[in-house]
């Protein structure tokens, strides 16, 4: 996962008042006229109408009949599955379909070439949120259907500040801490990176059935903490 939009001013803790330009990246799913009569009714000379034939009968044999409609082409049906909807990083997953009324498949997305009309795969190393997607088609047209597999970590990356908040260049970073929790702005767990050209961060081993918020903060070598940076989301399924 990346991680948000861009972070606004930080270090309000800093006594020297400089601005960390932390920014974290994007988070990483249709009338006609009527005629007139001529001559009058005295001119007119009484008319002999003569009757017309009936017209034939299909179902007596006097016509001509194309035969009973033909049935209409059935719609392809796809069934497609996967094994979980999360993974841990580097993982694989299992993928099985089965389509009827097809005769071909089309595989896109995080996985991609020709497919038999039923069949599975294992597919992995997968190192980042994808979505598998799967086409078949037949004489009735076309089906298709989506899977999205979560990795269960959260990829953080942000842009190290260069200068303090009254412009002058920046001094005394000795790096940052990543914070993350299960409510917003209640960060429970603090991980320190002691890099100060750093500019992303990994963090795994999130637990399924969770929701985490994130956040950054810059450190400078007296201990001092900037504001949080703006806040990053991820759910895992």
């Amino acid at each position: 996962m990346i991680l948000g939009e861009s972070l606004e001013s930080m270090c309000r803790a800093f006594p020297s008042r400089l601005r960390l330009g932390l920014v974290l990246g994007a988070l990483a799913l249709a009338g006609c006229g009527e005629g007139e009569e001529t001559g009058t009714e005295a001119q007119q000379e009484p008319s002999v109408q003569t009757p017309q034939p009936a017209a034939p009968d299909p179902v007596a044999g006097g016509g001509t009949s194309s035969g009973a409609p033909s049935s209409p082409v059935a719609e392809p049906k796809l069934v497609f599955d996967v094994s979980g909807e999360s993974v841990d990083p580097g993982g694989s997953v299992s993928l099985r379909w089965e389509a009827e009324d097809a005769d071909r498949c089309e595989a896109s997305g995080a996985w991609n070439g020709s497919r038999p009309v039923s069949g599975s795969a294992e597919i992995g190393p997968v190192t980042a949120d994808s979505t598998f997607s799967l086409e078949c088609t037949g004489p009735g047209g076309a089906v298709m259907t989506m899977q999205t597999v979560v990795v269960r970590a959260a990829r953080l990356s942000w842009t190290p500040p260069t200068e303090a908040v009254d412009g002058s260049p920046l001094a005394g970073l000795a790096g940052y801490r990543v914070h993350y929790g299960f409510a917003s702005r209640d960060y429970s767990v603090a991980i320190d990176v002691n890099d100060p050209g750093a500019d992303a961060y990994l963090v795994d081993s999130l637990a399924p059935g969770q929701t985490y918020y994130f956040a950054v903060t810059a450190v400078d070598v007296a201990g001092r903490e900037s504001a949080y940076s703006n806040e990053g989301v991820k759910a895992i399924p």
